[in-house]
């Protein structure tokens, strides 16, 4: 008995440390032992996962079927929730989510079950004597039918058809007898209304019979959306003149096959309006303006290709190739190809690249670009090809020690890090709050970060993520420059870094970088990055891949069950979208019906309108913003989300406001799926705000 008590008294002391006089206590909380201990929720005695208990001893929330609650905490409640699909207590046709709920072989909105549901319901057909809705109204008796044309609520005065581009028109306004509320015309005042159809191209130009004294003279152009559907117009351009002192009025250069509508007020003019067709003309591709309206502004449209001034002049082959008359160096276009190589301490542009000293990429790594005085929160230390790493920030906690050039006077945060070799640089970068991005190297004695900027990349908007990569950039010591707008855009994020051998896979430019067969995600060496991972539950309200986009935000959940709902009812419709069309329309920024908050407009609520369009083949989407009269719209781009949501709910890119009166564009990072509908939001920057902006969406 003695020997076994020092047997145990022995190993105790050599697995505790401790004699036989101490007490042993196991504080640390045991998940299986059957007993709730602190920290867990649950302890059913067992670690296996197919219980309400995982191993870990917290809850596994399942959804009561039955019961009213959002049992999961994922926004759907009992049979609306895709848990309970097909549950035995989900026995009606659920309307939305593809299975035959009832067992009786029809499916969603084929079963009459479902013929009341929103997403079930038949629009009326206004001319076939039939009540498609089922609501007792038949045909134009049916309130919806108020604008088809059947219904004779868009009637005109004269109808043009399909006139030769040697003909002419008149337009005699001797009875007024619509009162149209036309765009720029007064719904008061009647107006003389002409349908022109055109099957080919014209040119248009527009004259009056005798000049005239008239002060309240106004002719407006659009075009119908639907013809002999509904009396939806786009409108187009709009002519108001007082005292004209000749009888031209404009010129229209092209105008393509389709049917429009001319609205003639012509106050106090009494004399005729001629329209005078002629060969359509194509781009001018010099005036900065889309003459052709088809979405492309002078050199951008293929019909100015082969002109001279749209062709680069190629700086060292003794060829004129512009065609101004100035070979190579001489030509001004050749300016910086022809400048001498930059020196990086007399803090002069010498390359003419705008770019001075150690802020232009030929000086990294000159001796006198050798010092910094940033103040740096993290350094990842050398990378390699191959290399990949993540780095979050706070800039809630940082103070503001500098500015870049596309940022703002909030707080900001640097990164330090060197490449160990000539490196591509892919960035991806995700936000709370609102962060430009710029890439900075060492600079000159006592000279701060900002000084040696390489490229500054503005902020996406609002909480939206960034996908940047950077080519060719030498070994040296770099910096990431997280800059917030302003105090109020400061935030928390992080940013990845993957450096690349320049022939290897960029992950995120739909292209076969090195030619394995495999683009972006698909490839295995992009397959770790957040951005390939999948957005894995499409109603959690979490980021589950970490790209910045949240639930129906995300392409990967775009029109998938759940997310192809909504309460969204667009004003207009632009049309289905496609590498070869782009779509273009005007927009008039006080005409917005619903109330907003865009995430990259002014911190209040304005007034926006809504476009939708479909996607006719999957593709990255770019959105380009022409205001007019200096006018400040936003264009945010939106997705349906799900049963009840509205047309903002799911907004997946916004455009940022550069400047009043300037142009913005905006790209998608990822490709987005075919398919539809989208929404566009338009309103202005801030609230009150007036003018109208033409937006062009391209399919890249």
């Amino acid at each position: 008995m003695k020997q076994l008590c020092y047997l145990i008294f022995f190993l105790f002391i050599q697995f505790t440390g401790s004699s036989c006089e101490d007490t042993v206590v196991y504080d640390e909380p045991v998940c299986g032992n059957g007993k709730i201990e602190e920290g867990e929720e649950c302890d059913d005695g067992n670690n296996s996962e197919e219980d309400l208990c995982d191993n870990n001893c917290k809850l596994i929330l399942t959804e009561d079927c039955t019961n009213g609650l959002d049992d999961d905490n994922n926004g759907w409640i009992d049979c609306m929730d895709p848990a309970c699909f097909g549950s035995e207590h989900c026995t009606n046709e659920i309307c939305h989510n593809g299975y035959d709920d009832d067992d009786d072989g029809l499916i969603d909105c084929q079963d009459p079950d479902c013929v009341q549901a929103g997403n079930c319901t038949i629009n009326e057909i206004c001319d076939n004597g039939i009540d498609d809705n089922a609501n007792g109204n038949i045909d134009c008796e049916d309130s919806s039918c108020f604008d088809h044309p059947a219904c004779g609520n868009c009637d005109y005065n004269q109808d043009i058809l399909f006139p030769a581009p040697d003909q002419s028109s008149i337009l005699d306004a001797t009875e007024l007898i619509h009162n149209f509320n036309y765009f720029c015309l007064e719904s008061s005042k009647k107006s003389w209304i002409t349908r022109l159809q055109l099957d080919q191209p014209v040119s248009l130009e527009i004259t009056l019979e005798k000049v005239s004294d008239a002060t309240d003279f106004v002719l407006a152009l659009s075009r119908e959306e639907e013809p002999g559907t509904s009396c939806g117009l786009d409108d187009l351009y709009c002519y108001t003149y007082s005292s004209p002192d000749s009888t031209s009025l404009a010129t229209l250069q092209l105008i393509p096959p389709g049917t429009y509508r001319f609205a003639f007020n012509p106050g106090s003019y009494n004399g005729k309006v001629f329209l005078n067709y002629g060969e359509p003309k194509l781009e001018n591709c010099t005036d900065g303006f889309d003459n052709d309206d088809d979405g492309l502004v002078d050199c951008e449209d293929p019909d100015c290709i082969d002109l001279p001034v749209c062709k680069e002049e190629i700086c060292d082959n003794n060829i004129d190739d512009d065609g101004d008359g100035l070979v190579d160096c001489e030509d001004p276009d050749c300016e910086v190809f022809c400048a001498p190589p930059e020196q990086c301490d007399n803090n002069i542009d010498d390359d003419l690249d705008g770019k001075i000293d150690c802020g232009d990429s030929d000086c990294i790594g000159d001796p006198a670009c050798q010092t910094t005085s940033c103040i740096i929160y993290e350094n990842i230390g050398s990378l390699n090809r191959g290399s990949y790493t993540t780095s979050n920030y706070d800039t809630t906690i940082a103070d503001n020690s500098f500015s870049t050039s596309c940022g703002g006077t909030g707080p900001d945060w640097a990164i330090q890090f060197e490449l160990a070799s000539y490196s591509n640089l892919f960035i991806h970068h995700t936000q709370t709050g609102m962060h430009s991005l710029a890439l900075a190297t060492q600079t000159k004695e006592g000279e701060t970060c900002q000084q040696g900027e390489l490229q500054c990349f503005t902020s996406a908007g609002l909480n939206l993520p960034q996908s940047i990569t950077l080519h060719d950039l030498p070994p040296a010591t770099y910096f990431l420059l997280l800059d917030t707008e302003s105090q109020d855009g400061s935030g928390i994020g992080e940013v990845e870094l993957q450096v690349h051998d320049p022939n290897a896979e960029i992950c995120n430019n739909d292209q076969d970088d090195d030619e394995d067969g495999m683009v972006d995600c698909d490839d295995s060496e992009c397959q770790h990055l957040s951005i390939c991972s999948g957005e894995t539950n499409c109603h959690n309200s979490h980021d589950d891949d970490n790209d910045g986009w949240i639930d129906c935000q995300d392409p990967d959940c775009m029109f998938q069950p759940g997310c192809n709902t909504t309460s969204c009812i667009p004003e207009h419709f632009a049309g289905y979208l496609d590498k070869d069309y782009p779509l273009a329309f005007f927009a008039d920024l006080e005409e917005g019906e619903t109330d907003l908050l865009q995430p990259c407009g002014s911190s209040q609520a304005t007034t926006a309108k809504t476009y939708s369009f479909y996607l006719n083949e999957t593709g990255k989407i770019r959105i380009r913003v022409i205001p007019q009269n200096y006018a400040d719209p936003v264009v945010s781009l939106a997705t349906p989300a799900g049963a009840g949501s509205q047309c903002a709910d799911a907004i997946h890119l916004c455009t940022s406001m550069p400047a009043p009166g300037l142009s913005s564009t905006i790209i998608s990072s990822l490709s987005l799926p075919a398919g539809g509908p989208y929404y566009l939001l338009v309103s202005p920057y801030v609230a009150g705000d007036s003018g109208t902006a033409q937006i062009i969406v391209y399919l890249e």
